[in-house]
């Protein structure tokens, strides 16, 4: 795989996940259930996207 298509997979995975979280804390308004839920999708993400 190229870097290239490693990357815009990345980014894809990444918007997936950015729309995932919103939708989530959008209906999960206690933020400690967001953070619950924030961690276990991150652990779910490639490592190269987690900051």
């Amino acid at each position: 795989m190229s870097t290239i298509e490693r990357t815009k997979k990345q980014w894809q995975e990444h918007i997936l996940f950015q729309y995932c979280y919103n939708i989530i804390s959008s209906v999960v308004p206690d933020n400690i259930q967001q953070l619950k839920l924030k961690e276990r999708l991150n652990s779910l993400l490639p490592e190269e996207i987690n900051h």
